[in-house]
């Protein structure tokens, strides 16, 4: 069969100019020509100085070492065997034997001619012939395939799925920015605003004080002219020499002598501005400046609660005080007059009908909620783990110490607890439905009362450290419910 020329230009350079063979282990001289080891070795070993290149004839007084060529001998091994054999059916021929290539050993994994299988290394060997270890072949290959495509269809349902979130969390994070451009952009305007009500209640203000002061001024200052006037009327009659004309002077100026000397003396008014303030001449302007940017900030935490999601609660059970009965797998806790048989519990509350979550927070922003069922006595809120869980003193109470705090409805009247303080938050009635925002991060401890919208109770701002967990307080009768947050 005739061998095309690139081909044979291609086996060409991939020989031994020595041995007119493939490259074996080939190694370059220093004039850049390659040899095989063994040819090189055999070539230098007849020579004499000066050592010469067997291709350029390149001199060297010492006998010189080739350098490995690995990426011509890489190149050789990768393509030489595939390329020649398979182009040129002579090359399928044993290279010990020059018999044709016939069977496969499967312990060697390779082709060998008969004369291998009888006599050479393979002697002894499993061996099959070409079509059976080809079937074999291609049943693997079939398995591989089968892996292969169902790798594939995996990676393409996760790159689909990767491509939504991509797009999901583009468009999320667009709708975050936009949200903060309008809050910036709201602030601006409420700043602005406020700043001109301000301005205008001080002008007002200020016009006003003015008018007065100058009324008072222009009053003062006619009666000191008044005055004025009539005290150089008497120091000009008493320096009178004439008797006659002193009597009569003093006769035409004793009507407005009397009249000034009984005329009220002057009373320096008060400060015209003590006790105000322009905000407190704002007081309207300012509650609205308040509670908007209020609603700017709520809505800032409900970015940071839709990207960190809300926490599902549950009740520990082993915290559970015996006063109390859980339900519904721990989301409900009813408040009983009786006592419950509990196992004693090192983190069981003994005496006050209080209970903890098993989830804890110690970082981020959280949310939860809590429906009232059964109207009564009852508090919510948040506990360190250091909260003191036994006696019936106040010490072990829920916002009666350093390490809890919450909000309290006590006979209908709503108020707030921390170390043993309490503060009266915004009262409404009747209610419902509570939100608890802790915001580890800012530091900051929310209630609202969850309605058709939020309306705040009462924020407490702490630099918490440690973790907090959700801590309750019930009265008998009073049936409270854990709930997700999800109308964000």
């Amino acid at each position: 069969m005739d061998v095309p020329t690139q081909n044979s230009h291609l086996e060409d350079e991939l020989s031994c100019s020595i041995c007119l063979e493939l490259f074996s282990r080939p190694l370059e001289l220093p004039c850049g020509h390659n040899f095989c080891a063994v040819c090189l070795d055999r070539s230098l070993a007849v020579q004499r100085p000066p050592y010469r290149c067997p291709e350029c004839g390149w001199e060297s007084t010492e006998k010189p070492v080739g350098r490995n060529n690995f990426k011509l001998r890489s190149i050789v091994e990768r393509y030489g065997i595939s390329f020649t054999q398979c182009a040129e059916g002579s090359r399928r021929n044993c290279t010990e034997h020059e018999d044709p290539l016939k069977l496969y050993c499967e312990e060697c994994k390779s082709c060998i001619c008969a004369v291998c299988a009888v006599a050479g290394i393979h002697n002894g060997h499993s061996m099959v012939p070409f079509s059976k270890a080809d079937a074999q072949v291609q049943c693997k290959l079939a398995e591989n395939l089968e892996i292969i495509n169902s790798k594939v269809e995996m990676c393409n349902s996760y790159l689909q799925q990767f491509q939504e979130d991509e797009g999901d969390v583009r468009k999320y994070f667009e709708a975050v920015r936009q949200k903060k451009r309008n809050c910036v952009d709201k602030l601006q305007q409420l700043l602005e605003d406020f700043k001109e009500q301000i301005e205008a209640c001080v002008i007002a203000e200020e016009e006003v004080t003015l008018r007065k002061i100058n009324a008072k001024l222009r009053n003062y200052g006619r009666q000191k002219e008044e005055l004025t006037a009539i005290q150089e009327s008497i120091k000009n009659n008493m320096a009178e020499k004439d008797h006659f004309l002193s009597i009569q002077n003093f006769l035409s100026l004793e009507e407005r002598i009397a009249g000034a000397i009984q005329e009220d003396p002057p009373i320096l008014p008060g400060t015209p501005i003590k006790g105000k303030t322009p905000v407190q001449l704002c007081d309207k302007h300012f509650e609205h400046f308040k509670a908007e940017t209020e609603k700017l900030y709520q809505i800032l935490q409900n970015l940071k609660l839709k990207w960190q999601g809300c926490p599902y609660l549950t009740f520990d059970p082993n915290t559970s005080s015996p006063k109390l009965l859980l339900l519904d797998n721990n989301k409900t806790v009813e408040g009983t007059k009786q006592n419950n048989s509990y196992s004693d519990h090192p983190m069981r509350f003994d005496f006050h009908p209080q209970v903890l979550c098993i989830q804890s927070f110690s970082s981020g922003c959280n949310a939860w909620e809590v429906e009232v069922l059964e109207a009564g006595n009852w508090a919510i809120g948040v506990a360190t783990k250091k909260m003191p869980l036994k006696g019936w003193d106040n010490c072990s109470l829920l916002g009666y110490n350093a390490d809890s705090w919450c909000l309290y409805n006590v006979f209908g009247k709503l108020a707030v607890w921390h170390n043993n303080q309490r503060k009266t938050p915004v009262q409404i009635h009747p209610v419902h439905r509570i939100r608890v925002l802790l915001d580890l991060d800012a530091g900051v401890l929310s209630f609202y009362h969850a309605s058709s919208t939020l309306e705040l109770l009462y924020t407490f701002n702490e630099k918490f450290t440690v973790s907090l967990l959700p801590c309750f307080w019930l009265g008998a009768g009073t049936k409270l419910a854990l709930r997700q947050v999800t109308n964000i």
